[in-house]
């Protein structure tokens, strides 16, 4: 089951084309450039090279068989004409001379229709010297290889894999003219010329041939071995992968219960031999899955919109049924965060304080859809940095997939609230059945003080009973967490988390540091940080990590939102989005979850994801710019194995129209062992007190300096039990033997007048 959404998809060309045996590794682009006429006007195509080994580089001018441009313009002498590569490395080819030389055949006059294109090529070994020399000797520039004004050799250290750009500037008025392609060409071939093709399906009459009563299935993965090379299925479940010469098994990986493939079925995959190394399509490789159970299947996403003080965020909400049967009387329901006001928009049916109800009706199987509403955001500047969620729930949310029989019909849930802006206290719920939904068994429940582990104790509840626990507010971001009984259905991860609670209000951007409680596919939780100013083109993932490491776990599902906005001075007809995913992670779980307009989706070679936006028309942010915005948001699991230490990296570029890409911030994570990232920091809860505790780590005494003349350190185990108390203190200073205390971590607390005024962890070693 993966919580995932489709807008229409449909074929794209990979932007690497191979034309013959020799000419493999030439990448082209067939896009035609307008070059109207401009003083100082730069204008710019560009290629995106793919299918390289990581970090792959032009080695010597060898490695680099040249560059060509098919164009036409009315006077060389106006013209600048560089290339850049993926490292942003840029060399001139042409430095404006050459008088008023023709390119092509140009249609002379302003503005002009296109005229006709000549190639003309910057390589190694050229037949003529630099353009703008040559220029003097001709009235038209004849097509041929030329010199570059800036040598080839300042290429050699560029990454094969990436943009590569050319960059026209006229730098005098009154002609115009036409870039209608151009390519680059290698000596290493990347490979990838044939394209296999077919048809992913709900198969409801069973026949194993896709008709009318059938129902396309789409953003299913699937796979092509050895490579591996990927593919995934648009609107109407067709797909493609991207081959070189070879033989391949082919096969969908991503279906999963309540469906099961049906065709092909002995054996369930596809053996295929491609034989050329020249651009070709096989076709008629499909797929029919059947039902295992009949229900539906609902998965839901949301997305909050940027907020500042006093603005009013959009929220999107993504909603499509995976299952077997169609959804009747679907409802969503959508958790407000305190300070945000519901405005107006989307079919609402009710609203319990900060709780909305949505009406969606109807759901078909594989049909998918979406709404918005407005919210508005409080104008108090205290919240500026505070982080605000929404929380979307979809129903029915049942499972017609059988439960695990150990599972005692038990179910958690959290909620918390600063009371007073003294304490935070929890409430933690069985919502389980009386009687039938007991807890057979003890469960754990954490508490965190800025996402470090402060205090673990256990809780037993029967069924629609509950436990309130409090924690002294200080100010730092509290969270509890508490867990399900084994055998429970779904992934659910209990938690709540409860910042600017209590003095000094100081802790703010904890929350986005960890998963949140979305794991189900009947749920989503987006959160947005409350900001003055923002960069309009960015990319966030969550978990954000903790400390300046970003350290996450090596089971941590990772959820990448990819913001573009268009700051330039028109509409933007086309945008193109491309990342490259780490090697750390699973492409085969890659789940596209929602965006924010129509899209198509490849992914290329092996790691790299691909959307495209055709006739996006999105708006310039100064004509309008709530609607100049736009987003693509995924999930993907990290591939088993992850060590400690191991970095996790990623970043994307955009593309709007033919302008150099922008490139979004880097985002990273590391690999830890979350439940042993301490600090040894005491956590003071009165501004009045002060508290010591070292040396800590400690090897044998630890020493506590309290301002205080009566006070009682209490000392836990990592499972919440008492091992040690020491009462009525009555110095200032007080050393603890570590006597048969074993290493590890330990919990302390001191306490003064019944009242809680310090916390932290010791660290006890040899």
């Amino acid at each position: 089951m993966k919580k995932h959404f489709i807008l229409f998809f449909g074929f794209l060309v990979i932007s690497m084309i191979g034309f013959s045996q020799n000419e493999k590794a030439f990448h082209f682009t067939p896009d035609t450039t307008y070059l109207p006429d401009g003083t100082g006007a730069s204008y710019t195509t560009t290629i995106w090279v793919s299918g390289y080994v990581v970090g792959q580089t032009i080695t010597t001018l060898n490695d680099f068989l040249g560059i060509c441009v098919n164009m036409e313009h009315s006077y060389l002498g106006d013209l600048e004409i560089s290339l850049t590569c993926p490292d942003s490395t840029t060399i001139i080819l042409e430095d404006q001379g050459g008088g008023g030389t023709y390119l092509g055949i140009p249609l002379d006059y302003d503005p002009s229709p296109p005229g006709i294109g000549f190639d003309y090529c910057w390589t190694p070994n050229p037949d003529y010297g630099v353009m703008s020399i040559e220029g003097n000797s001709y009235s038209t520039l004849p097509a041929g290889t030329y010199a570059s004004y800036q040598p080839l050799s300042d290429l050699i250290g560029c990454p094969l894999n990436g943009p590569w750009t050319i960059i026209v500037t006229d730098n005098w008025a009154i002609d115009d003219g036409y870039i209608f392609n151009w390519g680059i060409n290698f000596v290493q071939n990347p490979g990838c010329f044939t394209m296999l093709t077919g048809q992913i399906f709900a198969d409801l009459n069973g026949n194993d041939i896709f008709d009318s009563s059938d129902v396309p299935m789409p953003n299913i993965e699937l796979q092509a071995n050895p490579g591996p090379y990927y593919g995934m299925t648009d609107a109407n479940g067709y797909y493609r992968i991207w081959v070189d010469s070879g033989s391949y098994t082919v096969n969908q990986i991503g279906i999963a219960l309540p469906w099961q493939q049906s065709f092909p079925n002995t054996p369930s995959s596809y053996s295929v031999a491609v034989t050329t190394n020249t651009y070709d399509t096989i076709s008629g490789f499909n797929f029919a899955n059947i039902a295992s159970y009949y229900c539906p299947d609902l998965s839901v996403d949301v997305v909050l919109g940027s907020i500042g003080i006093c603005s009013y965020p959009l929220v999107t909400v993504w909603y499509q049924n995976n299952g077997t049967m169609p959804s009747s009387n679907t409802t969503i329901t959508v958790e407000l965060d305190n300070n945000l006001t519901y405005y107006s928009g989307g079919n609402l049916i009710s609203q319990n304080g900060n709780l909305l109800t949505f009406d969606v009706g109807n759901v078909g199987i594989s049909q998918q859809g979406h709404f918005t509403f407005t919210t508005s955001y409080s104008c108090n500047p205290v919240w500026t940095g505070a982080t605000a969620c929404v929380e979307a729930h979809i129903y029915p949310d049942s499972s017609c997939i059988p439960v695990d029989s150990t599972w005692d019909h038990s179910s958690v849930s959290v909620e918390g609230e600063c009371t007073g802006d003294s304490a935070i206290c929890f409430t933690i719920y069985n919502t389980g059945t009386s009687g039938s939904g007991d807890m057979q068994g003890a469960s754990e429940y954490r508490i965190y003080e800025d996402n470090i582990l402060v205090y673990t104790s256990n809780f037993q509840l029967t069924g629609s009973d509950s436990l309130i626990v409090c924690w002294p507010a200080n100010g730092s971001t509290i969270r509890l967490e508490a867990d399900q009984r084994p055998g429970h259905p779904g992934n659910s991860h209990p938690q709540e988390s409860i910042e600017l609670c209590g003095n000094p209000n100081n802790s703010m951007g904890q929350i986005l540091v960890v998963p949140q409680d979305d794991y189900d596919d009947f749920v989503e939780v987006d959160c947005q940080e409350v900001v003055s100013s923002l960069d309009p083109n960015d990319k966030q993932v969550v978990p954000q990590g903790l400390l300046s490491q970003h350290f996450i776990d090596s089971t941590d599902v990772m959820e990448y939102t990819i913001r573009f906005q268009n700051t330039g001075t028109a509409p933007a007809q086309k945008v193109v989005i491309f990342d490259t995913i780490s090697d750390f992670l699973d492409v085969t779980t890659f789940n596209p979850m929602s965006a924010s307009h129509s899209y198509t989706v490849d992914i290329l070679y092996s790691n790299v994801i691909r959307w495209t936006f055709n006739n996006i028309i999105l708006p310039d942010s100064g004509a309008d710019e709530s609607a100049s915005h736009g987003y693509v948001k995924f999930k993907i699991r990290q591939k088993q194995g992850n060590s400690i230490g191991t970095v996790i990296t990623n970043s994307a570029a955009i593309f709007f129209d033919y302008n150099l890409p922008v490139w979004t911030n880097q985002v990273f994570n590391t690999i830890g062992k979350m439940d042993q990232i301490v600090t040894t920091t005491p956590t003071v809860y009165r501004k009045a007190d002060k508290i010591k505790v070292f040396p800590n780590p400690a090897t044998s005494n630890i020493t506590f300096e309290v301002n205080s003349n009566n006070y009682d350190i209490v000392v836990f185990n990592m499972t919440g039990q008492q091992i040690r108390k020491i009462s009525r203190i009555t110095t200032g200073s007080y050393t603890m033997s570590k006597g048969n205390l074993k290493n590890g971590i330990y919990f302390y607390k001191i306490i003064a007048n019944n009242e809680m005024i310090g916390s932290g962890k010791l660290i006890l070693t040899k």
